[in-house]
């Protein structure tokens, strides 16, 4: 996959590793909400860049826009720790 803007190491996940994520076939919708979370929290404390379009894009295109749905649902709520997102820069 090419395309994806994403960097930094954030705590013991590195975002970029949403985009092998996505490839991985034994990665399943579940497993990949928590790489979809951390790379909300690390580009929201401006610490990664991530093209959203693509990266959903990616992920309709391995599974279906309804599991897009699903893993943004979850990682919506893995996130809140992290403090809110203004509304209008969420993915």
């Amino acid at each position: 996959m090419s395309g994806f803007t994403i960097s930094y190491c954030f705590g013991q996940h590195d975002v970029s590793n949403l985009e092998h994520a996505i490839a991985d076939k034994e990665c399943r919708v579940k497993d990949l909400a928590g790489y979809y979370a951390y790379a909300i929290i690390a580009e929201h404390k401006k610490l990664a860049v991530v093209d959203w379009r693509k990266t959903n894009e990616a992920i309709i295109a391995r599974w279906s826009e309804s599991a897009l749905n699903q893993i943004k649902k979850a990682a919506w709520k893995m996130r809140v720790p992290a403090g809110p997102v203004p509304i209008g820069q969420a993915p």
